[in-house]
């Protein structure tokens, strides 16, 4: 790409070399920062009354944000046009308002005065490692206003600037298009796997064999040598083979909650795609042998029963023990005379519709554990299991390996992306003739 015809040092780390004719300026010198204030709970709605309202960053999606909830009395605003930049955990995420907002505290909006707004959008998305840099925080990092306020940005005039965002709009957004062509792409592998698990868990490998009647509403035929169960029945014989966790007033996070000890079972860390040990929470070892009779032990199924329904995996066998957090999960100690753990999970995660159906509802879908153990399935011999394991496993590493691929690209895709950004806004490439 072509450079300008001559440079000189900015003086500020992250912009680096500037073009000759260019300068540098603080933000609070060109454009307004207005930080977010949150409202009292009882002002939000979620019945699209009043303004739309951004909390943070989670309501962020490529371009534009997509507001949760509204509030009528939203004392700090942000107008079209304006950027949106998160000024905590994760600090320096950006959006753009393509109308009025209302905003929190995790955000701060910033007002094109003196700036072209798409310009400044760009050269937001560059400040990013700049603010993580200076943000500071025990429990979460954050940034302040007048933090934003003093970072310095390049200065220079306003038809170059409109000149480099029309360069980058046109840039980012083919780069963005494909993108989402391979997030599509992830959703259909994604689709393609849990067809493979559904069809081999209730139906079996061959396609010519003789079927019956299941007798399960939800299921239909299967093959004619399987047999109708229910969950009560494959578990082991151990005293609370089918548990859930403690009741919420049995444990006090802030005592019986420690930096080393027995891992935590919670619903965050029941995922489909494993047990996700991020944020992994520990107990001490007093409460543990207080509340065991909620224990996890190695290949059991742990199940989400509150919110996420149906999300299962097996206990990994590295963790000697583990805890149940709440009611809001379960595990299930399985016979393996019967079932093998891991084809009992892949017969579960075909269930999430059947499960929804029989939750009940109050503030959030729930099921009970009498629900739970009498849930009927369809149950092959043991033989059969390990085959259709085998299959899934071959089957999936396919799909599982082409979705690996696509995720690295779109990495690269995004590293791209944020380079040609920041290449352009801090002048390192002259892109004014190549609109």
């Amino acid at each position: 790409m072509k450079k300008y015809p001559k440079y000189k040092d900015s003086g500020i780390e992250w912009i680096g070399e500037i073009p000759e004719h260019w300068d540098k300026i603080r933000v609070k010198f060109t454009d307004e920062v207005i930080m977010g204030q949150s409202p009292n709970s009882d002002d939000y709605n979620d019945t699209e009354s009043g303004l739309p309202f951004l909390q943070g960053n989670a309501d962020f999606t490529s371009l534009y944000p997509v507001p949760r909830i509204w509030c009528e009395t939203a004392s700090k605003q942000a107008k079209k046009d304006d950027v949106l930049l998160s000024v905590r955990a994760p600090v320096g995420a950006v959006n753009m308002a393509d109308c009025e907002y209302g905003i929190g505290r995790g955000l701060c909006a910033i007002r094109s005065i003196d700036t072209y707004h798409k310009f400044l959008y760009y050269i937001s998305v560059s400040i990013n490692d700049e603010l993580n840099s200076i943000a500071t925080g025990s429990t979460y990092v954050a940034v302040t206003a007048d933090e934003v306020r003093n970072v310095y940005i390049p200065l220079f005039d306003i038809e170059e600037q409109q000149a480099i965002a029309d360069y980058l709009d046109k840039k980012t957004g083919l780069i963005d298009e494909l993108i989402e062509k391979k997030r599509r792409q992830i959703e259909l592998l994604k689709e393609q796997r849990q067809a493979v698990i559904n069809q081999a868990v209730t139906k079996g490998l061959d396609p010519d064999v003789e079927m019956k009647d299941s007798g399960i509403e939800w299921l239909g035929e299967i093959p004619k040598h399987w047999v109708k169960t229910y969950i009560k029945y494959i578990s082991s014989k151990q005293k609370d083979a089918i548990v859930d966790g403690p009741f919420g007033s049995s444990v006090n996070v802030q005592t019986d909650y420690v930096d080393v000890g027995v891992p935590v079972v919670r619903t965050v860390n029941i995922s489909n795609d494993g047990f996700n040990r991020n944020n992994l929470k520990f107990m001490r070892k007093e409460k543990y042998e207080e509340l065991k009779r909620h224990s996890v032990c190695p290949n059991d199924v742990v199940f989400s029963k509150v919110g996420t329904i149906g999300n299962c995996c097996l206990f990994p066998t590295d963790i000697e023990e583990g805890i149940l957090s709440t009611t809001g999960s379960c595990k299930i100690s399985i016979n393996a005379e019967k079932v093998i753990p891991m084809f009992f999970v892949y017969l579960l995660q075909t269930m999430n519709e059947h499960f929804l159906l029989l939750a009940s509802s109050n503030v959030q879908p729930f099921l009970n554990m009498s629900t739970i153990k009498n849930v009927a399935i369809p149950l092959p011999p043991v033989g059969v299991q390990g085959e259709i394991l085998q299959y899934i496993k071959k089957e999936t590493g396919r799909v599982d390996n082409a979705v690996t691929k696509a995720e690295k690209q779109i990495k690269l895709l995004q590293e791209y992306r944020t380079a040609l950004i920041s290449e352009a806004v801090t002048g390192k490439i002259d892109v004014r003739e190549a609109v």
